[in-house]
């Protein structure tokens, strides 16, 4: 059949074979690109943004356990009163932060990982309300007991959470 076309018809054929092959090139290249996007916004919203996130509840945290110890020794009503609403504020911050980054949970570990996370900032935020009461009491020898004693073991806790959640978030994202 091909033998006995004239020149230009084989030509035009030729032509519209080529142009056919491109679309369908074009046409995957194109789907493809738009999975490599949906995948791209994924990544960014469910990984990216959370361990930008997880960072500031780590850095929240630190702050946390600083103005809690400098709480306990201010030498004035007035000062100690001061870090009490920075800490307060610092909480606030902390479970703002917590509510964006659950919303960013996919796997179950990760949704286990933030419950056990809620469960011990409740657990060391008993102990902080323990030790700012004993110092508004001028009790700050036993402020300083709880602080190295059940304060310290509560925010150990919650610190290695918040480090399993910042890894396995970094996890999911190399996968």
């Amino acid at each position: 059949m091909f033998k006995n076309m004239k020149l230009a018809a084989k030509t035009i054929s030729g032509f519209i074979t080529i142009a056919l092959i491109a679309a369908a090139i074009g046409t995957v290249g194109i789907v493809k690109i738009k999975l490599i996007s949906s995948a791209d916004r994924m990544m960014y919203e469910k990984v990216v943004v959370p361990l930008g996130e997880m960072a500031d509840i780590s850095v929240y945290f630190q702050r946390l356990r600083v103005n809690t110890r400098d709480a306990i020794y201010a030498k004035t009503q007035d000062e100690r009163a001061v870090f009490e609403k920075k800490i307060q504020n610092i909480r606030n911050q902390i479970t703002e932060v917590s509510r964006s980054y659950e919303k960013t949970l996919l796997t179950n570990e990760g949704k286990a990982l933030f419950e056990q996370f809620k469960k011990a900032r409740e657990n060391y935020g008993i102990q902080i309300d323990k030790m700012l009461s004993l110092a508004n009491q001028n009790k700050i020898d036993d402020a300083r007991t709880v602080r190295q004693g059940d304060g310290m073991t509560t925010s150990k806790v919650e610190q290695e959470l918040i480090d399993k959640m910042i890894n396995s978030k970094s996890d999911q994202g190399k996968k």
